[in-house]
């Protein structure tokens, strides 16, 4: 990502070498005070309020339109079948017996490894957990990762032991 100090535009989004090739070609002037960082991992900015939205724009991108990608739709399809259905659970309580059975009783409902799926979950039953929605959902399966995908697709709950996860997977 490439700024402008002085008017505070992002001027360029890509890859490191791409960049260097638009500093190198005079596209982009690279200023004397300007800092490279390495860093491991994706950078999310938050420009305006502090979030984004990776996991809607994933969703968005699931479109598998290239014939070589057939295997991966059906992979897909696969897994996201196997989410328990909490659409039409009305609280959090709901959400966190249908969760319970669910592990418990071992059928489906587990995607890629351990990790639980749920599908469908009305935004207000997150929010109506306030600030700490991972603490809460860890409580209902302790040690287990639990990913809640909002019915909106563009937001995902996850317990602590699921965001544990991901920092152990290099994420």
């Amino acid at each position: 990502v490439a700024f402008n100090r002085e008017t505070g535009f992002i001027l360029f989004v890509g890859e490191r070498e791409d960049l260097q090739v638009a500093v190198d070609e005079g596209k982009l002037l690279k200023a004397a005070w300007c800092r490279t960082y390495t860093v491991p991992g994706v950078i999310l900015p938050a420009f305006h309020d502090a979030h984004c939205h990776p996991f809607g724009a994933g969703n968005r991108n699931r479109r598998w339109p290239l014939a070589e990608d057939a295997h991966k739709k059906v992979f897909d399809d696969m897994e996201r079948a196997k989410a328990v259905n909490v659409s039409e659970c009305s609280d959090w309580n709901e959400v966190r017996k249908a969760l319970t059975e669910r592990w418990k009783s071992g059928a489906g409902g587990r995607g890629v490894g351990e990790v639980l799926f749920a599908d469908g979950c009305k935004p207000e039953i997150m929010l109506a957990l306030k600030s700490d929605a991972a603490a809460e959902i860890e409580k209902v399966l302790p040690d287990v990762p639990v990913v809640i995908v909002l019915c909106d697709n563009e937001a995902v709950a996850v317990s602590r032991s699921a965001m544990k996860l991901l920092l152990d997977e290099g994420f």
